[in-house]
Protein backbone atom coordinates (compact mmCIF):
# COMPACT_ATOMS: atom_id res chain seq x y z
CA UNK A 1 0.00 0.00 0.00
CA UNK A 2 1.47 3.50 -1.40
CA UNK A 3 1.26 6.42 1.87
CA UNK A 4 -0.36 8.53 -0.26
CA UNK A 5 -3.39 6.24 -0.56
CA UNK A 6 -7.01 7.51 0.60
CA UNK A 7 -9.02 4.95 2.69
CA UNK A 8 -11.96 3.64 1.65
CA UNK A 9 -14.24 1.99 3.43
CA UNK A 10 -17.09 -0.24 1.49
CA UNK A 11 -20.36 -1.88 2.54
CA UNK A 12 -21.18 -4.79 0.46
CA UNK A 13 -22.45 -8.57 0.93
CA UNK A 14 -19.30 -10.55 0.23
CA UNK A 15 -19.64 -14.29 0.05
CA UNK A 16 -20.14 -16.61 1.47
CA UNK A 17 -23.42 -14.61 0.96
CA UNK A 18 -24.76 -16.07 -2.29
CA UNK A 19 -25.71 -12.49 -4.07
CA UNK A 20 -24.53 -11.44 -6.72
CA UNK A 21 -24.05 -8.11 -5.56
CA UNK A 22 -21.38 -10.37 -3.22
CA UNK A 23 -20.07 -11.51 -6.71
CA UNK A 24 -19.90 -8.14 -7.98
CA UNK A 25 -17.60 -6.57 -5.01
CA UNK A 26 -15.01 -8.87 -5.25
CA UNK A 27 -14.23 -7.95 -8.81
CA UNK A 28 -14.77 -3.59 -7.87
CA UNK A 29 -12.51 -3.89 -4.64
CA UNK A 30 -9.71 -5.79 -6.24
CA UNK A 31 -9.74 -2.94 -8.86
CA UNK A 32 -10.12 -0.48 -6.47
CA UNK A 33 -7.29 -1.41 -4.47
CA UNK A 34 -4.66 -0.24 -7.12
CA UNK A 35 -6.23 3.30 -6.01
CA UNK A 36 -7.32 3.05 -2.49
CA UNK A 37 -6.76 1.62 1.06
CA UNK A 38 -9.91 -0.18 1.98
CA UNK A 39 -11.52 -1.21 4.84
CA UNK A 40 -14.65 -3.90 4.10
CA UNK A 41 -17.56 -3.78 6.41
CA UNK A 42 -19.43 -6.70 5.88
CA UNK A 43 -22.77 -8.28 7.66
CA UNK A 44 -21.64 -11.31 10.42
CA UNK A 45 -22.57 -14.88 9.69
CA UNK A 46 -25.40 -15.49 12.16
CA UNK A 47 -26.16 -19.10 13.32
CA UNK A 48 -29.65 -19.75 14.14
CA UNK A 49 -29.24 -22.03 17.07
CA UNK A 50 -25.58 -21.18 18.59
CA UNK A 51 -26.00 -24.22 20.73
CA UNK A 52 -25.15 -26.62 18.10
CA UNK A 53 -22.07 -25.42 16.76
CA UNK A 54 -18.15 -25.72 18.10
CA UNK A 55 -17.68 -22.59 16.50
CA UNK A 56 -17.30 -19.00 17.56
CA UNK A 57 -19.66 -16.68 15.39
CA UNK A 58 -16.57 -13.84 15.15
CA UNK A 59 -14.69 -16.26 13.42
CA UNK A 60 -17.23 -17.59 10.78
CA UNK A 61 -16.25 -14.73 8.12
CA UNK A 62 -12.54 -15.37 8.92
CA UNK A 63 -13.22 -19.08 8.19
CA UNK A 64 -15.47 -19.08 5.07
CA UNK A 65 -13.87 -16.19 3.20
CA UNK A 66 -9.91 -16.12 4.61
CA UNK A 67 -8.80 -14.58 1.16
CA UNK A 68 -10.45 -11.31 2.39
CA UNK A 69 -8.74 -11.24 5.55
CA UNK A 70 -5.59 -11.90 3.62
CA UNK A 71 -5.80 -8.70 1.18
CA UNK A 72 -8.09 -6.32 3.18
CA UNK A 73 -9.28 -4.87 6.16
CA UNK A 74 -12.25 -6.65 7.63
CA UNK A 75 -15.11 -5.14 9.85
CA UNK A 76 -17.80 -6.80 11.24
CA UNK A 77 -20.75 -4.55 11.48
CA UNK A 78 -21.77 -5.68 15.41
CA UNK A 79 -18.14 -7.24 16.46
CA UNK A 80 -16.25 -4.94 15.11
CA UNK A 81 -15.74 -0.65 16.22
CA UNK A 82 -16.17 1.52 13.46
CA UNK A 83 -14.65 5.06 13.06
CA UNK A 84 -16.57 6.90 10.30
CA UNK A 85 -13.87 9.80 10.66
CA UNK A 86 -10.89 7.31 9.84
CA UNK A 87 -11.81 7.52 6.32
CA UNK A 88 -12.22 9.55 3.23
CA UNK A 89 -14.71 7.50 1.14
CA UNK A 90 -17.63 5.40 1.75
CA UNK A 91 -18.98 3.09 -0.78
CA UNK A 92 -22.56 1.42 0.32
CA UNK A 93 -23.34 -1.49 -2.61
CA UNK A 94 -27.58 -1.19 -1.93
CA UNK A 95 -29.47 -3.75 -3.42
CA UNK A 96 -33.04 -4.68 -2.76
CA UNK A 97 -32.41 -7.67 -0.66
CA UNK A 98 -33.42 -6.51 3.08
CA UNK A 99 -31.56 -10.12 3.88
CA UNK A 100 -28.19 -8.81 2.46
CA UNK A 101 -28.70 -5.19 2.90
CA UNK A 102 -30.60 -3.96 5.62
CA UNK A 103 -27.08 -3.77 7.96
CA UNK A 104 -25.26 -0.81 6.04
CA UNK A 105 -28.86 1.06 5.50
CA UNK A 106 -29.10 3.42 8.32
CA UNK A 107 -25.14 3.92 8.17
CA UNK A 108 -25.96 5.46 4.36
CA UNK A 109 -28.47 7.63 6.10
CA UNK A 110 -26.38 8.86 8.36
CA UNK A 111 -22.72 8.77 7.07
CA UNK A 112 -23.21 9.96 3.25
CA UNK A 113 -20.79 8.47 0.49
CA UNK A 114 -21.24 6.92 -2.83
CA UNK A 115 -24.52 4.85 -3.04
CA UNK A 116 -24.00 2.18 -5.94
CA UNK A 117 -27.82 1.53 -6.10
CA UNK A 118 -28.26 -1.99 -8.38
CA UNK A 119 -31.92 -1.51 -7.80
CA UNK A 120 -34.48 1.34 -8.10
CA UNK A 121 -36.94 -0.69 -6.37
CA UNK A 122 -35.90 -1.09 -2.87
CA UNK A 123 -39.30 -1.78 -1.24
CA UNK A 124 -37.99 -5.21 -0.39
CA UNK A 125 -35.11 -3.70 1.65
CA UNK A 126 -37.19 -1.09 3.29
CA UNK A 127 -40.21 -3.13 4.70
CA UNK A 128 -37.12 -5.70 6.13
CA UNK A 129 -35.08 -3.04 7.75
CA UNK A 130 -38.29 -1.73 9.35
CA UNK A 131 -41.08 -4.60 10.15
CA UNK A 132 -39.64 -5.27 13.32
CA UNK A 133 -40.77 -2.05 14.93
CA UNK A 134 -44.49 -1.44 13.95
CA UNK A 135 -45.15 1.47 14.84
CA UNK A 136 -41.87 2.99 13.29
CA UNK A 137 -42.60 0.71 10.18
CA UNK A 138 -46.04 2.62 9.63
CA UNK A 139 -44.52 6.06 10.16
CA UNK A 140 -41.86 5.43 7.76
CA UNK A 141 -43.99 3.78 5.10
CA UNK A 142 -46.20 7.15 4.85
CA UNK A 143 -42.64 9.30 5.26
CA UNK A 144 -41.57 7.34 2.03
CA UNK A 145 -44.36 5.62 0.35
CA UNK A 146 -46.99 8.69 1.53
CA UNK A 147 -51.05 7.38 1.76
CA UNK A 148 -49.78 5.40 -1.29
CA UNK A 149 -47.87 3.36 0.81
CA UNK A 150 -49.84 3.10 3.72
CA UNK A 151 -53.05 1.77 1.90
CA UNK A 152 -51.07 -0.73 -0.26
CA UNK A 153 -49.36 -1.94 2.83
CA UNK A 154 -53.07 -2.00 4.49
CA UNK A 155 -54.10 -3.81 2.02
CA UNK A 156 -51.58 -7.02 1.71
CA UNK A 157 -52.33 -6.99 5.93
CA UNK A 158 -56.00 -7.40 5.30
CA UNK A 159 -55.27 -10.33 2.85
CA UNK A 160 -53.12 -11.68 5.78
CA UNK A 161 -49.94 -11.38 3.47
CA UNK A 162 -46.79 -10.33 4.78
CA UNK A 163 -45.63 -7.27 3.03
CA UNK A 164 -42.32 -9.05 1.77
CA UNK A 165 -44.72 -11.28 -0.14
CA UNK A 166 -46.17 -8.50 -2.17
CA UNK A 167 -46.34 -9.30 -5.90
CA UNK A 168 -43.30 -7.34 -8.05
CA UNK A 169 -45.88 -5.88 -10.25
CA UNK A 170 -47.93 -4.10 -7.13
CA UNK A 171 -44.26 -2.99 -5.71
CA UNK A 172 -43.63 0.97 -5.09
CA UNK A 173 -40.61 2.57 -5.36
CA UNK A 174 -40.00 3.38 -1.22
CA UNK A 175 -36.40 4.56 -2.20
CA UNK A 176 -37.41 8.44 -0.63
CA UNK A 177 -34.94 8.11 1.81
CA UNK A 178 -31.45 7.01 0.28
CA UNK A 179 -32.44 8.95 -2.79
CA UNK A 180 -33.44 12.29 -0.31
CA UNK A 181 -30.05 11.55 1.66
CA UNK A 182 -26.70 13.50 0.67
CA UNK A 183 -25.33 10.43 -0.96
CA UNK A 184 -23.93 10.62 -4.26
CA UNK A 185 -26.01 7.85 -6.34
CA UNK A 186 -24.19 5.59 -8.60
CA UNK A 187 -26.42 3.73 -11.02
CA UNK A 188 -25.67 0.72 -14.05
CA UNK A 189 -27.98 2.76 -16.84
CA UNK A 190 -29.59 5.64 -18.24
CA UNK A 191 -33.11 4.07 -17.51
CA UNK A 192 -32.38 3.61 -13.60
CA UNK A 193 -30.81 7.50 -13.54
CA UNK A 194 -34.12 8.89 -16.13
CA UNK A 195 -36.45 7.11 -13.28
CA UNK A 196 -34.80 8.85 -10.47
CA UNK A 197 -34.93 12.28 -12.23
CA UNK A 198 -38.55 11.67 -12.94
CA UNK A 199 -38.95 12.43 -8.71
CA UNK A 200 -36.35 13.97 -8.11
CA UNK A 201 -34.79 16.17 -10.69
CA UNK A 202 -32.96 18.35 -8.64
CA UNK A 203 -30.31 15.11 -8.28
CA UNK A 204 -29.27 16.00 -11.97
CA UNK A 205 -25.93 16.31 -10.58
CA UNK A 206 -25.62 13.64 -8.47
CA UNK A 207 -26.71 10.53 -10.19
CA UNK A 208 -23.76 9.12 -12.22
CA UNK A 209 -23.83 6.15 -14.62
CA UNK A 210 -21.03 3.62 -14.44
CA UNK A 211 -21.15 0.17 -16.28
CA UNK A 212 -20.95 -3.29 -13.94
CA UNK A 213 -18.20 -5.31 -14.10
CA UNK A 214 -17.15 -8.74 -15.65
CA UNK A 215 -14.10 -9.71 -14.73
CA UNK A 216 -13.22 -13.43 -14.58
CA UNK A 217 -13.27 -14.49 -10.50
CA UNK A 218 -12.26 -18.44 -10.86
CA UNK A 219 -9.76 -19.01 -12.88
CA UNK A 220 -10.68 -23.38 -11.50
CA UNK A 221 -13.78 -22.79 -13.13
CA UNK A 222 -15.69 -25.94 -14.12
CA UNK A 223 -15.66 -26.89 -17.59
CA UNK A 224 -18.69 -27.66 -19.85
CA UNK A 225 -17.78 -31.39 -20.53
CA UNK A 226 -17.07 -31.42 -16.62
CA UNK A 227 -20.51 -29.37 -16.07
CA UNK A 228 -22.79 -31.98 -18.88
CA UNK A 229 -21.25 -35.03 -17.02
CA UNK A 230 -21.73 -33.86 -13.26
CA UNK A 231 -24.93 -33.18 -14.32
CA UNK A 232 -26.03 -35.96 -17.13
CA UNK A 233 -26.62 -33.74 -19.68
CA UNK A 234 -25.78 -35.73 -23.32
CA UNK A 235 -22.86 -34.94 -25.04
CA UNK A 236 -25.09 -34.03 -28.46
CA UNK A 237 -27.79 -32.10 -26.10
CA UNK A 238 -28.81 -28.47 -27.41
CA UNK A 239 -29.02 -26.66 -24.16
CA UNK A 240 -31.16 -23.69 -23.53
CA UNK A 241 -30.78 -22.01 -20.02
CA UNK A 242 -31.81 -19.16 -17.62
CA UNK A 243 -29.82 -18.01 -14.78
CA UNK A 244 -30.40 -16.28 -11.26
CA UNK A 245 -33.28 -16.76 -8.97
CA UNK A 246 -36.68 -18.31 -10.43
CA UNK A 247 -39.68 -16.50 -10.42
CA UNK A 248 -42.51 -15.19 -12.36
CA UNK A 249 -40.68 -11.50 -13.00
CA UNK A 250 -38.00 -13.61 -15.56
CA UNK A 251 -40.77 -15.75 -17.79
CA UNK A 252 -39.39 -18.83 -16.79
CA UNK A 253 -42.79 -20.37 -17.63
CA UNK A 254 -43.16 -19.05 -20.70
CA UNK A 255 -39.87 -20.59 -21.48
CA UNK A 256 -40.73 -24.14 -20.19
CA UNK A 257 -44.15 -24.10 -22.45
CA UNK A 258 -42.23 -23.67 -25.58
CA UNK A 259 -39.44 -25.83 -25.10
CA UNK A 260 -41.81 -28.31 -24.06
CA UNK A 261 -43.99 -28.11 -27.22
CA UNK A 262 -40.67 -27.79 -29.43
CA UNK A 263 -39.12 -30.92 -27.93
CA UNK A 264 -41.76 -33.10 -29.57
CA UNK A 265 -39.78 -32.07 -33.27
CA UNK A 266 -36.32 -31.70 -31.35
CA UNK A 267 -35.48 -34.82 -29.25
CA UNK A 268 -32.04 -33.47 -28.07
CA UNK A 269 -33.46 -30.38 -26.61
CA UNK A 270 -33.04 -29.23 -23.28
CA UNK A 271 -34.27 -26.64 -20.78
CA UNK A 272 -32.12 -25.97 -17.60
CA UNK A 273 -32.95 -23.23 -15.07
CA UNK A 274 -29.33 -22.28 -13.27
CA UNK A 275 -31.05 -21.31 -10.01
CA UNK A 276 -33.02 -21.40 -7.22
CA UNK A 277 -37.09 -21.48 -6.77
CA UNK A 278 -40.04 -23.19 -7.57
CA UNK A 279 -43.09 -22.31 -9.22
CA UNK A 280 -42.30 -23.82 -12.64
CA UNK A 281 -41.71 -26.93 -10.54
CA UNK A 282 -44.87 -28.50 -12.57
CA UNK A 283 -42.76 -28.52 -15.61
CA UNK A 284 -39.83 -30.46 -14.33
CA UNK A 285 -39.57 -33.80 -15.95
CA UNK A 286 -35.89 -34.73 -15.19
CA UNK A 287 -34.79 -34.81 -18.74
CA UNK A 288 -36.57 -31.84 -21.25
CA UNK A 289 -37.17 -29.40 -18.21
CA UNK A 290 -34.43 -29.21 -15.27
CA UNK A 291 -33.35 -26.68 -12.60
CA UNK A 292 -30.12 -26.92 -10.72
CA UNK A 293 -30.99 -25.38 -7.27
CA UNK A 294 -28.21 -23.11 -6.48
CA UNK A 295 -24.93 -24.13 -7.53
CA UNK A 296 -21.54 -22.24 -6.88
CA UNK A 297 -19.84 -19.95 -8.80
CA UNK A 298 -17.75 -22.53 -11.09
CA UNK A 299 -20.77 -24.33 -12.13
CA UNK A 300 -22.79 -21.28 -12.80
CA UNK A 301 -19.83 -20.06 -14.92
CA UNK A 302 -19.71 -23.81 -16.17
CA UNK A 303 -23.19 -23.76 -17.08
CA UNK A 304 -22.90 -20.58 -19.26
CA UNK A 305 -20.02 -22.65 -21.05
CA UNK A 306 -22.71 -25.48 -21.57
CA UNK A 307 -24.85 -23.48 -22.95
CA UNK A 308 -25.62 -23.02 -26.55
CA UNK A 309 -28.19 -20.33 -26.18
CA UNK A 310 -29.14 -18.27 -23.14
CA UNK A 311 -32.73 -16.84 -22.41
CA UNK A 312 -32.85 -14.17 -19.78
CA UNK A 313 -36.39 -12.02 -19.18
CA UNK A 314 -37.67 -9.26 -17.21
CA UNK A 315 -41.03 -8.12 -16.79
CA UNK A 316 -41.76 -6.47 -15.10
CA UNK A 317 -38.28 -4.62 -14.37
CA UNK A 318 -37.25 -3.35 -11.18
CA UNK A 319 -34.49 -1.22 -13.07
CA UNK A 320 -32.04 -3.51 -11.95
CA UNK A 321 -28.92 -4.78 -14.56
CA UNK A 322 -28.16 -8.26 -14.87
CA UNK A 323 -24.75 -9.38 -13.33
CA UNK A 324 -25.83 -12.65 -14.93
CA UNK A 325 -26.02 -11.15 -18.61
CA UNK A 326 -23.07 -9.25 -18.42
CA UNK A 327 -20.89 -12.57 -17.24
CA UNK A 328 -23.40 -14.47 -20.12
CA UNK A 329 -22.15 -11.74 -22.91
CA UNK A 330 -18.67 -12.24 -21.28
CA UNK A 331 -18.65 -15.91 -22.19
CA UNK A 332 -19.57 -15.19 -25.58
CA UNK A 333 -23.30 -16.73 -25.66
CA UNK A 334 -26.06 -15.48 -27.72
CA UNK A 335 -28.52 -14.04 -25.21
CA UNK A 336 -31.99 -13.41 -25.61
CA UNK A 337 -33.48 -10.26 -23.12
CA UNK A 338 -36.16 -8.56 -22.62
CA UNK A 339 -36.40 -5.31 -25.07
CA UNK A 340 -37.17 -3.08 -21.55
CA UNK A 341 -34.79 -0.58 -19.22
CA UNK A 342 -31.18 -1.84 -18.92
CA UNK A 343 -31.82 -4.46 -21.46
CA UNK A 344 -33.19 -2.27 -23.89
CA UNK A 345 -29.96 -0.08 -23.92
CA UNK A 346 -27.75 -3.14 -24.80
CA UNK A 347 -26.64 -2.90 -28.23
CA UNK A 348 -28.71 -4.25 -30.78
CA UNK A 349 -25.75 -6.71 -32.48
CA UNK A 350 -24.69 -8.58 -29.28
CA UNK A 351 -28.28 -9.62 -27.91
CA UNK A 352 -31.61 -10.65 -29.12
CA UNK A 353 -34.45 -8.30 -28.04
CA UNK A 354 -37.92 -9.51 -28.03
CA UNK A 355 -40.99 -7.10 -27.04
CA UNK A 356 -42.98 -8.23 -23.33
CA UNK A 357 -46.11 -7.46 -25.25
CA UNK A 358 -45.54 -10.37 -27.70
CA UNK A 359 -42.93 -12.65 -25.52
CA UNK A 360 -44.43 -16.61 -26.23
CA UNK A 361 -45.12 -15.27 -29.91
CA UNK A 362 -41.44 -13.34 -30.48
CA UNK A 363 -39.74 -16.23 -28.14
CA UNK A 364 -41.48 -19.16 -29.68
CA UNK A 365 -39.92 -17.78 -33.30
CA UNK A 366 -36.69 -16.88 -32.06
CA UNK A 367 -35.78 -20.72 -30.58
CA UNK A 368 -37.07 -21.97 -33.38
CA UNK A 369 -35.37 -20.17 -35.82
CA UNK A 370 -31.78 -20.97 -33.18
CA UNK A 371 -32.91 -24.91 -34.06
CA UNK A 372 -32.90 -24.42 -37.84
CA UNK A 373 -30.17 -22.00 -38.09
CA UNK A 374 -27.44 -22.26 -35.05
CA UNK A 375 -24.65 -20.16 -37.44
CA UNK A 376 -26.18 -17.34 -37.82
CA UNK A 377 -26.35 -16.58 -33.99
CA UNK A 378 -22.60 -16.85 -33.24
CA UNK A 379 -22.18 -13.31 -34.30
CA UNK A 380 -24.23 -11.76 -31.36
CA UNK A 381 -21.72 -13.68 -28.85
CA UNK A 382 -18.78 -12.34 -30.59
CA UNK A 383 -19.88 -9.14 -30.38
CA UNK A 384 -20.90 -9.22 -26.99
CA UNK A 385 -17.85 -10.50 -25.54
CA UNK A 386 -15.62 -7.40 -27.40
CA UNK A 387 -17.76 -5.02 -25.54
CA UNK A 388 -17.95 -6.51 -22.21
CA UNK A 389 -13.91 -6.62 -22.69
CA UNK A 390 -13.90 -3.09 -23.66
CA UNK A 391 -16.21 -1.29 -21.17
CA UNK A 392 -16.75 -3.41 -18.47
CA UNK A 393 -13.65 -4.37 -16.78
CA UNK A 394 -12.55 -3.69 -13.56
CA UNK A 395 -9.85 -1.84 -14.34
CA UNK A 396 -12.35 0.80 -16.24
CA UNK A 397 -14.90 0.52 -14.14
CA UNK A 398 -13.03 1.12 -10.63
CA UNK A 399 -11.04 4.11 -12.32
CA UNK A 400 -14.64 5.92 -12.91
CA UNK A 401 -15.22 5.06 -9.74
CA UNK A 402 -12.00 6.63 -8.33
CA UNK A 403 -12.64 10.00 -10.33
CA UNK A 404 -16.41 9.88 -9.10
CA UNK A 405 -15.21 9.71 -5.64
CA UNK A 406 -12.13 12.29 -5.74
CA UNK A 407 -14.13 14.91 -7.77
CA UNK A 408 -17.29 14.92 -5.50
Amino acid sequence: MKASMKKLLYFSPLPPHKSGIADYSMALIAGLAEHFDITIAVEPIRIINPGLYNVDEKDLFRHYSPELYEKYKVKQVGWDEINFNDYDYRIYNLGNNPYYHSYMYDYALHYPGLVILHDYVLFYLVVGRYWGDKQRFFKKVFKIGGLKGLVLIGKLLLRRRHPLHCEYDRVQSFNFEILNSKNKIMVHSNFAKQKILNEFPQKENEIHIVNMISDPQDETETSSEEIKKKFNIGADDIIISSFGHIAETKLNHVVCKIIKALSKDYSRLRYIMVGEGGYIDHYLDGKVIRKTGYVDLRDFVGFIKASDLVINLRNPSMGETSAAVIRILREGKPCVVSDDAWFSELPSNTVIKISNARVEEELNSVILDFLKSRDKFQHFGERARQMIKDDYSSKSVSLKIKNLLENS
